[in-house]
């Protein structure tokens, strides 16, 4: 979980507010499918509903 937490902190840092928002997106959800698919059968729905809770504040 801290993993995708500094992957997702580093994609939507303070060095980033130049990127092109499209762009900024599309990475987030590359990290995100990737770490969901890899973790999809050893992470519970408590994890995912965490992860959820992280990307909403």
């Amino acid at each position: 979980m801290k993993s995708v937490q500094s992957k997702i902190k580093v994609l939507t840092g303070r060095q980033t507010t130049n990127t092109d928002p499209r762009r900024a997106f599309i990475l987030v959800g590359q990290a995100l499918r990737g770490w969901t698919t890899y973790f999809r059968h050893g992470a519970s729905k408590i994890t995912f509903s965490e992860l959820e809770h992280y990307l909403s504040h």
